[in-house]
């Protein structure tokens, strides 16, 4: 059933994008040739990835990501990644490997033939099977839920240009470092890949707002 959640998935995505659409269950059963009862657990299913809400009696609306400030996005998942590849380094197996080794292999092919949507396609798995790598669930699900929402193919630009390139190259260094599980290299790879110097300024502020071990204890030491 995964295979036709996520052929679901993106017949939502392509017809979603107006925020009056509304998707029956008996229109996906009657497009896909799904039984009902298959529709309605992969409407559900949707639902708690954040992809579709349900209406009573109406059906189901896509949830429109596109107010959420893009910066927001990019720097949730600057600190999912590199807390992800801390981890990643001392707990990811062999499987873990396979997976990311495939998940490059797809974007350099991508890169060569100037495929686009495979190459998004790609780049999404890449970074997704190096989160799984962490098998952290609420690291893993976060991604996912980002991976499902806001990183999609429709930002890409129409042409195949240079940053694109460079990115496919990024991977296999990223690729490289995680096989010799040289955590500080991969974070220092992730680091510029996700574009920390732009977000920079809104990581110290948060780092601003951790009280220091003296004003932690401080704040919980009991009063006289």
């Amino acid at each position: 059933m995964e295979v036709q959640k996520q052929a679901v998935r993106e017949y939502i995505y392509r017809q979603g994008n107006s925020s009056q659409w509304v998707l029956s269950e008996r229109e996906i059963a009657e497009q896909f040739n799904i039984k009902r009862n298959h529709v309605h657990e992969i409407m559900l299913e949707l639902i708690g990835e954040g992809v579709v809400e349900r209406y009573p009696r109406s059906g189901y609306r896509y949830v429109d990501y596109r107010s959420t400030n893009t910066e927001s996005a990019v720097l949730m998942r600057y600190m999912i990644e590199q807390e992800a590849a801390v981890i990643a380094v001392q707990k990811g197996n062999r499987e873990d490997e396979v997976r990311i080794v495939l998940a490059n292999d797809a974007l350099r092919k991508a890169a060569a033939a100037e495929d686009l949507p495979a190459f998004a396609d790609a780049d999404r798995e890449f970074h997704a099977a190096l989160v799984g790598a962490s098998h952290d669930n609420m690291l893993i699900h976060f991604f996912d839920f980002l991976r499902s929402t806001l990183f999609r193919q429709k930002d890409l630009l129409l042409v195949f240009t240079e940053p694109h390139r460079n990115t496919q190259r990024t991977h296999e260094e990223i690729l490289q470092a995680f096989l010799n599980r040289d955590g500080e290299r991969m974070q220092m790879l992730l680091k510029h890949h996700l574009n920390y110097w732009g977000l920079r300024k809104r990581l110290e502020a948060f780092a601003a707002l951790v009280p220091k071990d003296e004003e932690l204890f401080d704040f919980v030491k009991p009063k006289r």
